[in-house]
Formats: C-alpha cells, structure tokens, sequence
C-alpha cells in the first residue's frame, strides 16, 4: 500500500489507535486541500535523438507553500513511484532513444513536503528518412513510337517510388521498386508520335519528400526499320528474265 500510496501521489501515514486514525485523517484531509496541482504539457510528439522540452510551468501552489522540486519519470522503464530526474525548474528537456509511446509521470513537491502528481502520453516517433537525393544516370532511349528510360537509385538508396514528369512538369506515373533496396529501375511509355520530341525527368520520393528533378533529357521516339522483301525480289528477277537480262530504268 506504501508502493501503491507513493505511485500516485498519496501520503502515508500511521495510527495506533482510533483516535490516531481520526486525527491522521483530518490532517491528511488538509493536506489534500493544500497540495500542489501538477500541471503537466507536453508536446504532440516527439523524435528519437531530438531532445523534447515537457513542461510543468502548469502547476499550482499555496503560495506561502511554494513548489520546490518537480521529479520526472519518462516512462522508459522506471518503476512508478521512482523517478529519473528531479529538477528544480519547471521545465526538463531529455531525449529519448527508441520509438513508442511513453507515459510520463511528473511529481510536484513543496517546501513541506506536500505534493501532486500528474501524468500524460506522449507519443514518441522514429528518426525521419532524408529526403531521396535525385536519380542517378537517367538514360532515354528510343523506340518504334515509344520511349524506354533507365536510371539508378540516388546514392543515399533512401527511395520508396519515382515520380516521372514530362517537358510540362506534370507527373505522368509514379514508379514503384519491384523489390526493397532495387537499384536498377526502367519505365516505357508508348503509342508516342514518331518523329515528336518527348522531354522527360525522373524525382525519387520518400514519406520526407521528394528530390530534385533528374534531367530534363529529350528523346525522338523512331519508326521501325523497313524490312527486306523477297517477294519485291522474286519480281525484278522475273522482269530482268522478260527483257533479256537487262533492267530497265
């Protein structure tokens, strides 16, 4: 009941007899009416490895029982009723090194020894990525109506898709690596008029952001090359065989 007692802000104390217990009561009824009220802020998140400022500026007091002493647990493992810093301003900075929520537990104390406790969560998220460097190696190449491109992840390897823009600027698709940590990546486009330029860049994007543009790189997509036929052939031999041997022009 001590542990239980001190967990949450409670005194304890001790009584004999019954009239020990009355007199105890009524004293630690009067106490309660002039403890301290821990006001306890805290931020909407915080960030591994960022330092966090919690605030007690919130707290309240007699102010001829002033508070002396604010004890902090951050809720990374410390036991209720045990605290990992005591300060004696109302505002604490600390860092916290891994991801989740935390409960964190504030204990105000005044000059008599009276105190409040309160408590809150605050959410704790994981270091950000960096925002991709852009794609390296872009590379156009061209086809029947159609343009094939190629680049390699930014060096940081830090992507999760790829935006590819055209001359305008607008996004025409967002590419997605076909497998984590993919570094060689290619996107088609096709049924393009021959012979129209077409201008391309590529950015790479993460949950932080996105990069800056790879290119502009400028293709042409081609018509197909003209195929051989032997039947054009079979033809002119026919002809040159009617006049002779020799071809006419």
């Amino acid at each position: 009941m001590t542990a239980l007692s001190q967990a949450t802000g409670g005194t304890v104390t001790q009584a004999a007899t019954t009239s020990d217990f009355i007199t105890s009561l009524k004293s630690v009824i009067v106490q309660a009416g002039n403890a301290p009220v821990a006001g306890l802020t805290l931020p909407i998140s915080a960030t591994v490895g960022s330092p966090v400022k919690l605030s007690a500026a919130g707290t309240s007091s007699n102010p001829d029982d002033p508070v002396v002493a604010y004890d902090w647990n951050f809720g990374t493992g410390t036991p209720s009723g045990s605290y990992d810093q005591t300060t004696t301003s109302p505002i604490v900075s600390t860092t916290f090194t891994s991801a989740g929520p935390r409960d964190i537990k504030l204990r105000t104390r005044t000059a008599s020894g009276l105190s409040g406790l309160a408590t809150g969560t605050l959410q704790v998220t994981a270091t950000p990525q960096a925002i991709p460097g852009a794609p390296l190696n872009l590379r156009a190449l061209p086809g029947d109506g159609q343009v094939t491109l190629n680049w390699t992840a930014p060096s940081n390897h830090s992507a999760n898709y790829y935006i590819v823009e055209n001359g305008a600027g607008t996004a025409l698709l967002a590419v997605l690596p076909s497998a984590p940590g993919q570094t060689a990546l290619t996107w088609q486009a096709t049924g393009l008029v021959k012979g129209a330029p077409q201008t391309y860049r590529v950015l790479a994007g993460n949950e932080s952001g996105v990069s800056q543009g790879a290119g502009p790189i400028t293709v042409t997509p081609i018509a197909a090359p003209t195929t051989h036929d032997d039947n054009d052939d079979a033809h002119h031999d026919n002809d040159d065989a009617h006049h002779g041997g020799h071809r006419w022009n």
